[in-house]
């Protein structure tokens, strides 16, 4: 009896033993299934991300990603071509190069016709332009008669400028041509007046009916001998929503009878004004009605008006001439804040004088355009054998 429940107990100890043993083996292979389906599905998800299609649809996304990027760099592209084109326009309406205009693709294709006696001298005017743009010319000279000025940024070509070139017979040039300066915007510093009384040449300071310094603009000018100017200040076109003080300009908004009042006010503030140029102007200019109300008190005071020509659209100097003034109208705008275009432009005005027989500058007493006037014009005139005169000896 002893020894079967003995062995009993042992059978019992096995089958114990046996069962923990089974369970501990099902726990570790079900473990090690557990985690070896895991790994697997990884792999398999590791391995679906990284196949042949999905790499593609990668590189497609980035694709696209590049593309939406695209269309900004274009904006800019696009937004230089035009800033350019403003600056040729800038360029040809400030050396007074009549110019048409054909909008292409990529940029803007302008027509012009120069003169053979002033192609050179453009030419040389558009390199200093285009250098001081960082913009690169190419020329191509087809023949004697035609060329085209091309304008890049980098790779990108951004204009494109057809010259014909139009032969002058040299009959027509004139022996001893005759230029006006006339230097506005005067009165507002005291310095600039003192420097321009010591030139001993002839030329007119238009002087601001409202500036600070206009007495004393007026005392320097007469003892001097200078010719004086009123230089009427007239409402502008505004650019891009720009903000202007307009207190004291002649606008188109105001009554005939107003700007009448004006006009007498101010000439009565410089009497000592043989002649009458317009400040700014570009938008009251092109306005018929506006500037006959004008010019019929200039030709009352027997005072004569040189249109400055801030605007392509301007008919003030050709109504002057309908209602009998005598007129006069510009030729270059002689400024530039490089000093060896602003004495190429001296040169180009200087040009169109042997061309005319006469013609007029207008320039503004900046610091570049004042070591001009005090340091090259005379020896410039000499060279070109011009006559510099006061603006009422040229204007008809």
């Amino acid at each position: 009896m002893a020894r079967r429940k003995k062995q009993r107990k042992s059978d019992r100890f096995v089958l114990i033993l046996s069962s923990i043993l089974i369970i501990i083996a099902i726990i570790l292979i079900t473990a090690y299934l557990t985690k070896y389906d895991k790994e697997r599905y990884e792999k398999k998800n590791l391995k679906r991300v990284y196949t042949p299609y999905t790499f593609k649809k990668t590189k497609e996304n980035e694709h696209k990603k590049n593309m939406k990027k695209r269309p900004e760099k274009k904006e800019k592209v696009e937004e230089y071509v035009k800033k350019v084109k403003v600056l040729v326009e800038d360029f040809l309406f400030l050396s007074n190069i009549s110019f048409s205009e054909e909008a292409r693709r990529d940029y803007t294709k302008f027509n012009i016709k120069l003169k053979d006696s002033e192609y050179t001298l453009v030419l040389e005017k558009m390199k200093v332009f285009s250098n001081r743009k960082s913009i690169s010319l190419k020329i191509k000279n087809f023949s004697s008669k035609r060329a085209i000025w091309y304008l890049f940024k980098g790779s990108k070509m951004v204009a494109e400028i057809n010259v014909i070139i139009v032969k002058v017979e040299k009959k027509q040039f004139v022996k001893y041509p005759r230029v006006a300066v006339v230097i506005d915007d005067i009165g507002n510093s005291k310095d600039v007046l003192n420097k321009l009384a010591k030139l001993n040449y002839k030329f007119a300071i238009s002087i601001l009916p409202n500036s600070m310094f206009r007495d004393y603009a007026i005392k320097v000018g007469e003892k001097s001998g200078k010719q004086i100017m009123l230089h009427l200040p007239m409402e502008p076109v505004k650019r891009n929503g720009e903000r202007m003080n307009l207190d004291g300009f002649l606008l188109v908004s105001m009554r005939d009878d107003v700007i009448r009042n004006f006009t007498e006010e101010y000439l009565n503030l410089i009497p000592q004004a043989v002649g009458v140029n317009n400040h700014t102007g570009s938008l009251f200019t092109q306005y018929r009605d506006k500037m006959r109300v004008v010019l019929s008190v200039l030709k009352e005071r027997n005072k004569f008006f040189i249109d400055s020509k801030t605007s392509s659209k301007t008919i003030a100097y050709e109504l002057a001439k309908e209602m009998g003034l005598r007129a006069g109208i510009r030729d270059v705008f002689l400024d530039s804040e490089n000093e060896r275009m602003t004495i190429l432009n001296f040169k180009h005005l200087f040009s169109i004088a042997k061309h005319k027989g006469e013609a007029i500058g207008i320039c503004h007493p900046n610091g570049t355009t004042m070591s001009v006037l005090m340091n090259k014009v005379k020896s410039l005139a000499k060279a070109y054998k011009i006559k510099l005169v006061y603006p009422s000896e040229i204007v008809k």
